[in-house]
């Protein structure tokens, strides 16, 4: 957890700096996130909202996504970044992150196999969104999955000039 820590250290650094407060969605890193996040000293300052949404019913329940959305596979694009957007409307964060993959040893499909995952992040009017591919046993999946959005995170910050507040 020690690379984890480092990453959310950095970005709980920039959040304060650039005065910007965020929150999280996750589903296959199940709050693994937010856990790096909150093992930072006065987090709370910046982030107020970690949503964990395993579930397709707590997609649509917590994060308010479309069944419609749903029904292109929770671990999809389209999923992620309705996870994102709902968390940052639930949350009123400046900026929210979201994940959905499959971590594995089970689950995967053709097109998102296991070890698949896709992140998102979405501000006031950009939205970014990746798709990862690791192989691994399933605490190693996680856990890159956990430090690839971070340090995504981390890159969507840098880039902003002051259009988020």
């Amino acid at each position: 957890m020690e690379k984890e820590i480092f990453l959310a250290s950095q970005l709980v650094a920039l959040l304060r700096e650039r005065k910007l407060t965020f929150s999280t969605a996750e589903s296959c890193t199940g709050g693994l996130i937010s856990a790096a996040i909150t093992a930072v000293p006065d987090a709370s300052d910046i982030f107020h909202y970690g949503f964990i949404t395993y579930g397709e019913d707590a997609k649509g329940k917590i994060l308010q996504i479309d069944p419609i959305i749903l029904k292109c596979g929770t671990v999809s694009p389209e999923v992620a970044e309705a996870m994102a957007t709902g968390a940052k409307g639930v949350s009123g964060s400046d900026i929210a992150l979201s994940i959905t993959g499959y971590a594995g040893p089970g689950g995967g499909t053709k097109l998102a196999p296991v070890g698949t995952a896709f992140i998102a992040i979405v501000g006031s009017d950009v939205t970014e969104l990746i798709r990862r591919q690791y192989k691994g046993s399933r605490e190693q999946i996680r856990r890159e999955f956990t430090l690839q959005a971070l340090q995504l995170a981390i890159e969507y910050i840098n880039r902003l000039k002051g259009e988020e507040r």
